[in-house]
């Protein structure tokens, strides 16, 4: 496993920082940014070195923060596993055609993103949501 610190030091180019900050939004659907109008959540490293994670207005409030969950464990161990946001946006550019390009076997970041989505089971389990209603819901 590649080291923690220096991950976080290299990851999108944020050279000699460890990023401190984390701003966490939940947004209308149309707000997303346009390589990702249609997902649910997004993340990125801004100019200033804060990690910016979004997650889509959901019916369910709960279900929102479902998704930020998500984000924020796939980034967090994208980073740490030196896989690097250029990587990720191309694959899923490439990928578009698929409803959600990590869960191919072949994502650079595939194991990263089916921990956020076990993180969003147990969150549906120990929240008593059934997954099929929080994973067949509608943003707003």
């Amino acid at each position: 496993m590649p080291n923690y610190y220096e991950s976080w030091k290299k990851w999108k180019g944020v050279e000699g920082t460890i990023i401190k900050d984390i701003h966490m939004a939940i947004i209308p659907k149309g707000c997303m940014r346009p390589q990702y109008a249609e997902s649910w959540g997004d993340y990125w490293i801004d100019e200033k070195g804060v990690l910016q994670i979004r997650a889509v207005e959901m019916p369910n409030p709960m279900f929102s923060h479902y998704i930020l969950e998500h984000e924020y464990h796939e980034a967090i161990r994208c980073i740490r596993d030196g896989i690097s946001l250029e990587s990720i946006e191309r694959f899923d550019a490439l990928h578009a055609d698929h409803e959600d390009p990590g869960q191919l076997i072949t994502a650079p970041y595939h194991k990263h993103h089916m921990n956020g989505m076990m993180k969003e089971r147990l969150s549906c389990l120990m929240d008593g949501v059934d997954f099929g209603d929080y994973d067949n819901s509608e943003p707003v």
